[in-house]
């Protein structure tokens, strides 16, 4: 707290500074739950904060204007003071000097500092962020607003603020949500047990074939109805106004094109037969007129 004296003013933005302080938990084996800051975010105008699981990266959106959001990827940075001594230092004196009882401890604790990776603009107005379980991919969507019809924008970033892939212009956009991931993967004695245990496949295998026939169906269905619709398509814009065209005038076309008698004749029909050691499995007769 800085006190001020009669005459001196306040030149500072503190008082409207809202950004973000960073503090580090650990345990000493001494001193117990240790609690040290690391300093603050270098912005006054942070709205929203997100740190990553990786441990050692985060990003904030910074309002720079009243429709102007920007999204920023900070790394932090250890600075490590080893080799510094935490011995207590006294001055030499002369005899006659005055004693200095001021004891000067050298500084051992390490420091942080934090540097920008990558800045974007935000161009949605009500948008949503988050990262991912382990830390490793950051998304920014927008969030449709009752009454509001406007498409909305994805975003994916990696860990370090590298855009991606972006999603545009898609209508009524409200949640999107990572995959969950399993914490651990199971180790191989617990995987043959798994295997040979029948009980796991009673369990599952019914339920497993259900879905893949449901499913099946569905795109089954799908198929059914587009093929219905292309057939469709082609009998109501082609094929019968066609054919009712050809039958309303068919006698001016049997006139140009007249059927005499001599050329009809009979011919004997043809019969086709299959046989398979004696016995007969088909027989049909073939027009071959």
């Amino acid at each position: 707290m800085k006190v001020l004296e009669y005459g001196q003013k306040m030149f500072s933005n503190d008082p409207y500074r809202t950004t973000v302080d960073l503090y580090q938990l650990k345990h000493d084996n001494l001193l117990g739950f240790v609690v040290k800051e690391m300093g603050p975010v270098p912005s006054d105008k942070v709205t929203e904060f997100k740190f990553s699981a990786a441990g050692n990266i985060f990003c904030t959106v910074e309002n720079e204007a009243a429709t102007r959001n920007i999204l920023t990827f900070y790394l932090i940075n250890k600075v490590s003071n080893e080799g510094e001594t935490n011995t207590v230092h006294t001055s030499s004196r002369k005899k006659g000097d005055p004693i200095n009882s001021k004891q000067l401890l050298s500084a051992v604790e390490d420091t942080y500092s934090f540097s920008k990776t990558a800045r974007h603009e935000v161009k949605e107005k009500n948008w949503f962020s988050k990262w991912d379980e382990n830390g490793r991919f950051f998304c920014i969507y927008g969030r449709k607003i009752l009454m509001d019809k406007h498409p909305r924008n994805i975003t994916f970033y990696n860990m370090f603020g590298e855009m991606i892939e972006n999603y545009q212009s898609i209508m009524q956009l409200d949640q999107v949500h990572f995959r969950p991931r399993p914490q651990d993967i199971l180790k191989q004695d617990k995987l043959k047990a798994l295997k040979k245990n029948g009980a796991y496949k009673k369990m599952y295998e019914k339920i497993y074939k259900e879905e893949e026939a449901a499913e099946k169906k569905t795109q089954n269905d799908i198929v059914k109805n587009q093929r219905k619709e292309i057939r469709d398509e082609f009998l109501n814009t082609f094929f019968i106004p066609l054919r009712e065209s050809y039958e309303k005038d068919i006698k001016k076309y049997m006139a140009l094109f007249p059927i005499k008698q001599t050329d009809i004749s009979d011919q004997e029909l043809v019969t086709h037969v299959v046989y398979n050691y004696g016995e007969t499995l088909s027989q049909r007769k073939l027009d071959m007129a």
